[in-house]
């Protein structure tokens, strides 16, 4: 995938906000990774929703972290309507 086709697909999951970044590695930070997929929240802020050393596994990353959220988000809910009660 190259950097247009990140952007593009992006933007398909996070809308017109979209954003995708590709840092250099340096001798700093030589394990960072490269690529970052987010959005651009309030104008200013990049909001990170996946990073890999590629595209494809950037938004892999992403897929894992919505997933997990979603998870924990269920989780919570159950907890909320069946706390108290004994099952």
């Amino acid at each position: 995938m190259n950097d247009k086709q990140a952007l593009t697909e992006a933007k398909k999951r996070w809308g017109k906000y979209a954003a995708v970044r590709r840092d250099q590695p340096s001798t700093k930070f030589p394990n960072r990774l490269t690529h970052t997929v987010g959005f651009i929240a309030l104008g200013l802020l990049f909001d990170v929703k996946g990073q890999g050393t590629t595209w494809e596994e950037a938004f892999a990353n992403a897929d894992s972290k919505a997933q997990s959220e979603a998870a924990k988000r269920a989780q919570k809910m159950i907890a909320e309507h069946y706390g108290g009660m004994q099952l």
